[in-house]
């Protein structure tokens, strides 16, 4: 099993938590720059199923009126293109699989934002399920 993540230290907690010893292998990746997508792929090859829970919402439940751009673009960057980049370099044999959040259907006070990222990305997987991409792998 193969777990990414932008932050070493939780990559190191997970490892720790999860105890699976040599069948655990950790790779540091932000999902919202190509070139690490590209590189987690390369370095693991073809796998059966690919699990995105990527995220980075700091800052993201704001009134409109004070969010901050930064931040609504890092909150698009790791949960829309980040999904988008794994469809692209995933090697996937099984499936993708992609997290949006309860907050698509029924947003918090002040989660404009991360509503609509949600709902995109729930639309994102409604379309590659019906598309003519061709699957990965």
């Amino acid at each position: 099993m193969t777990i990414a993540a932008r932050s070493a230290d939780r990559l190191a907690a997970a490892e720790r938590e999860l105890g699976a010893g040599e069948r655990l292998r950790t790779i540091v990746t932000d999902v919202s720059q190509e070139g690490q997508v590209e590189r987690l792929f390369a370095s693991t090859g073809p796998v059966d199923h690919i699990v995105c829970t990527a995220v980075d919402a700091v800052g993201a439940y704001q009134p409109i009126r004070r969010l901050d751009l930064t931040s609504i673009q890092k909150l698009v960057n790791a949960k829309l293109y980040g999904a988008l980049l794994i469809a692209k370099h995933g090697t996937a044999r099984g499936s993708i699989t992609y997290t949006s959040g309860i907050a698509a259907y029924r947003p918090a006070a002040g989660g404009s934002v991360v509503a609509a990222v949600n709902g995109a990305l729930g639309s994102l997987a409604a379309a590659r399920s019906r598309s003519s991409w061709p699957r990965s792998g």
